[in-house]
Parts: structure tokens; C-alpha cells; sequence
């Protein structure tokens, strides 16, 4: 099969056919490069000089193609030229071979090939020289050199400055695109900070605004009703504030007006003043000199960060800012020698809501008013039975809460409230109080002092925020329902999927969002209190839809522990994974509620699961 040559490209057709009509010209008018009465002239006469010149023309379509096997086949017709009278345009093309061999050619060959050519012009030199003792010997080592060594040298060169060239593009490349990657981490990460005010600011006060509209529309008291809309209209007027000040934010990076100059330092004072405003105590002390812009910013925005950490968590007292040229180590007003910018802000530590732990403890046998401090808690209540002992379990198996659910109807549900910001919780106890059969045993500003104070107080029913300062609420709900303290019902603002999944998997008996109205939500306290499982509509439909979504899915959990069930067991187990509650339960299975209650139970301690909604979780991830 015969070798396919490459297609040549059209500038290396331009030089062969420019070449060959000069080599011809100069044919036609007799020119050569040497008489034909020189003793190394083998093949005298004007035809034989025609046979090289074609094969170089030839050989200058595959300069770039196939450098390698031009240069080749061009030093062969080089050397036939050598054995005739000559012709100039003959070698002129060999040596345009030999530039772009080395130029075109692969690393390897622009390595050896100048080197080669090299050594074989110094031979060239000595070795004449040497035999002959002539002068003029010198001259083909010199020949040799401009023929070889000088085209060979010259692609080397333009080669290097290519590949340099090549280079530096690539390296303006990679800055450019590290500057992209830099300008998206950086919308990322404003883009993370506003939906953290969002959440932060923004939402807690509408969720505040939900829950005393809640209460004060299910509540048939005048005083209670005006103290939720005093509340309502405080937190509408700064959700409006905060909604006001990210539209502008939003606005102001948008393309349809001029571009916003960055924040600089000069713009603290009104970010302090809006910071007075919203009722805290600052003081800005500036002493710094001149600092870069992108320094400028970022001190900019640890201070605006500061400050919104200030307002939402520090306790009363002043609050300072102060900027200064330093190094970190060294007194605020003081200037270092590295020219660094420090800022501190400093605010009273603590949380503004929670007061010391000795007052609480005086504050025995009586509720705290709604809307007070959290941690104040109740006590002096009797707390609750255990219920019979069940003599039949294995020591090492978990006890179900649930035989303990006869004994709570006797007395109120007792409910710890944990809420980080206080309008919030103050809305929650308000609508729990206002149900007979439920008490407000103790609040809590935070994840650990809803863990204390579940350990403490033993309430039937934490009700948990997930996102709380110091421990988040699914930590927190992890720890009281691995320790057994209580149930635990999550509400939160957000339905997001890792809040939903987190809740659950940590053990969390319900998840209700913030906009529940408050007959949905105390009936929510009362099913979970019951021993029952409950989730939100929309969040139902989105657990439906995760399953749903992957019907053919492996099984997530190790389907040997349905091993310990025994066949009713097992049929229940899989009315819970659809979410039924005892009484359907009881008429598909044709059966009583309260059979069904021990099957529950008893499947529980088998599975060492602590809520039902585990149990549903679980029956869902094995598919049954």
C-alpha cells in the first residue's frame, strides 16, 4: 500500500515554485555555480544540474509537513548538486530546508540538528586544512557553515522566541483565567454574605411578623394582640430597612446605571451611624493613613460583617471600631513598621438575650413572661414517670419513648422552646401559652442551652431552630435525641434539603417551617408529643419526590437488619415508610391502634431507632 504523503500547506507551494522558476531562469541563461573543468564535477554539462533542483523544489512542499524527510531527501540532491556545475537557487532552498527542520521539526531534531551541522563545519575546517595544507581548504568548512550551520542556527533562535512567545500567551491565559475564576469567588462569596443577611436579618423578621400575626389573630385577648403588633411593626419597619438596603446593593451592581465606586474606609461613618440607628452603641476610632483599594474593601466589609454580628448576638454596652496602621501584635493606636492595617472591633461578649444562670435558678416555680430573656425555665414541676419496666427487653436495647406516652396525658406537654432571636421565640411561647394542655417549661437562645436545658428540665418536646449561634439545631437535636432527653420538633424558615435530611437523620420527630399558623403548630406539638411523627405538606411532597426520583436506586441501608422483624413487624414498618399514621396503620392491617402502638414500639427497640419518622426514613431508604 502506498504511503500517503501530507497535503502542503500553500505558502510552502509559493517557495517551490518560486524556487524552481528561479532555478530555471537561471539555467536558461547558463549561470552555475562552478566550471565544468573542476576535478570534483562528475556529471558536467547543463541537464544533469536540473535533476537536483526539481528533487529540492519537491522537497520544499514538505518543509512543514515533514520537515525531517525533506531535509533528508534535500541533502541527497544537495550532494548530486555537488557532483554537477551547480546552481545557486539549488542550495538556497537547502538551506530553507535546514531552517525549517529545525524550526517545524520536532524538539528532538532542533536539539541535534545545529549541533550536527556544528561539528560538521569545524570537520570541515580541519580536516582540508589538514590533508591539503592549503588556505584555500578552509574555505569548505566555511561553506559548510553558512550552507548548514547558519540556517540550522537562526531556526534554533527563531524557535526558542516562539516557544517563549507560546509561552507567555499561555501564562496571560492562565492569569486571565485566574482572574475570572477570581471575580466568580468573588460574586460567590457577596452573593453568600447578602443570602446570609437574607436569612439573617431579613427573614427572622418576617418570621416574626408570621408568628405574632399567627397569635394574635388565634388569640382573643386585646393586650396580647397589641403587644404582637408592636412587635410586628418594629420587625416590619427594619425587614423594610434591611430589604431597602440589599435592593440598593443589588441595584447598584446591576448594569442598566453607571457602575458604584467599591466602599472605602471614608464610608464608615455611615455605616456606624446606620449601625446607631438600629439601637447599638458605637464608637469609630480611624487612624489609619493610605491603603491599597483592595485593602480598603476588605476592611470595609470585616466591619460591616462585625457589626451585623454585633447587632444580632453581642449583649448591651458600647461597641468600637477602631482601624490603625501595625502590625497585629502591637497597641491599636500605635504604628508598625510594616505598614499593615489593623481593625478591631471589640463588643460586650455574651448573649444579649441569656441572663446568668444563678438569677434563673431563683426564678423557681413560676413562667417567665413572653418575650423575656431565654433560659428562664420552670421548676419546682414534678417531671415524668418512667412507666413500668419491661423485664423482657435486652439490657442493651434502647427503651421506646413511646410506653411512656399514657402517663403524659394526665398533665400538660411540657415544651422547651429554642429560638436565637428573641422577637421569634417570644411569638412561639406566646401561641404554646395559649394552649391548656401545653407548657412552656424553659427557652433557649442557643444550641448548647438547649442541650442543658434539656438535660435539665426533661421537657416531653424541645421545639428547635436550626440555625442558632454556638451549636446549630441539628447538632443539637442529634445530642438530645441520642441521649433520650425528649422529642424533638424542628422549626425553622427554610425548607432547604440539607436542613430537612440533617433534622431527620439526626433524629428530629417533626419539621414544620416558620409560617405554620398556630392551630397547625400546636397540633403539631400534640402529635409529636404523642409519639407520632409530623412533617410539613411542602416538605412531604419533597421527600415523596427525592424517593420517587430514583426508583431503581440500591438500598442505602443494610437490609439484613429486617432480619430481627417478625412479619407483622415488617408490614408495619412499611405503613411508616408511607407515612401513615397508628389509626391507618390499624385499617390496613385490619388490627387495633393500640396492637399497632406495641408493633411500633417493639420495631423501634429492635432497630435501635429513636422516633418513628427514623423508622419511615429507614423504610424508605430500604425500599420496602
Amino acid at each position: 500500500m502506498a504511503v500517503r504523503l501530507p497535503r502542503p500547506r500553500r505558502f510552502d507551494v509559493c517557495i517551490a515554485t518560486g524556487g524552481l522558476l528561479g532555478g530555471l531562469l537561471l539555467w536558461g541563461l547558463g549561470l552555475a555555480t562552478r566550471p565544468h573543468t573542476e576535478v570534483y564535477v562528475l556529471l558536467p554539462g547543463r541537464w544533469p544540474v536540473l535533476l537536483p533542483l526539481f528533487v529540492m523544489a519537491g522537497c520544499e512542499l514538505l518543509r512543514r509537513a515533514a520537515p525531517r524527510t525533506a531535509l533528508l531527501t534535500g541533502t541527497a540532491a544537495i550532494v548530486l548538486d555537488t557532483l554537477t556545475q551547480g546552481n545557486l537557487v539549488t542550495i538556497l532552498m537547502y538551506t530553507d530546508l535546514m531552517y525549517a527542520a529545525v524550526l517545524y521539526g520536532t524538539p528532538a531534531s532542533a536539539r541535534r540538528i545545529p549541533r550536527v551541522t556544528g561539528l560538521l563545519s569545524v570537520a570541515g575546517t580541519v580536516v582540508p586544512f589538514a590533508l591539503w595544507r592549503e588556505p584555500e581548504a578552509l574555505l569548505i568548512g566555511v561553506v559548510t557553515g553558512i550552507v548548514a550551520f547558519g540556517p540550522a542556527a537562526t531556526g534554533l533562535i527563531v524557535r526558542n522566541h516562539r516557544d517563549a512567545a507560546e509561552s507567555a500567551r499561555l501564562r496571560a491565559e492562565q492569569t486571565a483565567l485566574l482572574a475570572e475564576m477570581d471575580r466568580t469567588q468573588a460574586v460567590t462569596a457577596e452573593r453568600a454574605r447578602m443570602a446570609r443577611e437574607l436569612h439573617d436579618m431579613v427573614a427572622n423578621h418576617l418570621s416574626a411578623i408570621a408568628i405574632h400575626s399567627t397569635a394574635a389573630l388565634s388569640l382573643d385577648d386585646p393586650k396580647t394582640s397589641q403587644d404582637a403588633l408592636v412587635v410586628i411593626r418594629e420587625n416590619s419597619v427594619e425587614g423594610l430597612s434591611e430589604m431597602r438596603r440589599l435592593i440598593g446593593i443589588l441595584r447598584d451592581s446591576s448594569g442598566d446605571l453607571e457602575p458604584a465606586a467599591a466602599p472605602t474606609l471614608d464610608g464608615l461613618g455611615s455605616l456606624v451611624e446606620g449601625a446607631r440607628a438600629n439601637g447599638l452603641d458605637v464608637t469609630l476610632d480611624t487612624g489609619q493613613g493610605e491603603v491599597p483599594a483592595p485593602v480598603e474593601l476588605a476592611a470595609y466589609r470585616i466591619v460591616q460583617e462585625s457589626l451585623t454580628n454585633a447587632l444580632k448576638h453581642a449583649s448591651s454596652g458600647r461597641v468600637t471600631v477602631c482601624l490603625a496602621m501595625g502590625a497585629p501584635s502591637m497597641p491599636s493606636r500605635q504604628c508598625g513598621k510594616d505598614g499593615s492595617l489593623v481593625v478591631t472591633v471589640t463588643s460586650p461578649y455574651g448573649d444579649r438575650d441569656a441572663p446568668p444562670r444563678a438569677r434563673l435558678r431563683r426564678r423557681s416555680g413560676r413562667h417567665a413572661r413572653a418575650g423575656g430573656a431565654a433560659g428562664r425555665h420552670v421548676r419546682g414541676r414534678p417531671r415524668r414517670l418512667t412507666g413500668r419496666q419491661d423485664l423482657g427487653r435486652t439490657r442493651h436495647t434502647p427503651r421506646p419513648r413511646h410506653r411512656r406516652r399514657r402517663h403524659r396525658m394526665s398533665r400538660p406537654i411540657r415544651v422547651l422552646v429554642a429560638e436565637d432571636q428573641s422577637a421569634v421565640r417570644a411569638g412561639l411561647v406566646l401561641i404554646l401559652r395559649s394552649a391548656p394542655d401545653i407548657e412552656v417549661a424553659g427557652e433557649a437562645a442557643d444550641g448548647e442551652q438547649a442541650v442543658a436545658l434539656a438535660r435539665e428540665l426533661r421537657p416531653d418536646l424541645v421545639l428547635m431552630d436550626v440555625q442558632m449561634p454556638r451549636l446549630d439545631g441539628v447538632s443539637a437535636t442529634r445530642q438530645v435525641v441520642t441521649e433520650r432527653l425528649a422529642d424533638v420538633l424542628v422549626l425553622t424558615t427554610f425548607d432547604l434539603d440539607e436542613y430537612v435530611f440533617g433534622a431527620l437523620r439526626a433524629g428530629a420527630s417533626g419539621f414544620l417551617l416558620k409560617n405554620t399558623e398556630a392551630r397547625q403548630l400546636l397540633e403539631a406539638v400534640r402529635t409529636v408529643a404523642r409519639g407520632e411523627g409530623l412533617i410539613s405538606p411542602a416538605v412531604t411532597r419533597r421527600l415523596i419526590a427525592e424517593f420517587a426520583a430514583k426508583p431503581t436506586r440500591e438500598p442505602t441501608a443494610d437490609p439484613a437488619v429486617l432480619d430481627r422483624l417478625t412479619r407483622r413487624e415488617r408490614e408495619v414498618l412499611s405503613c411508616l415508610g408511607e407515612g401513615l399514621s397508628n389509626a391507618d396503620v390499624a385499617d390496613r392491617l385490619d388490627m387495633a391502634e393500640a396492637t399497632v402502638k406495641t408493633h411500633v414500639s417493639r420495631l423501634l427497640g429492635k432497630l435501635e431507632l429513636r422516633s418513628r419518622v427514623q423508622a419511615a426514613v429507614l423504610a424508605q431508604e430500604l425500599g420496602i
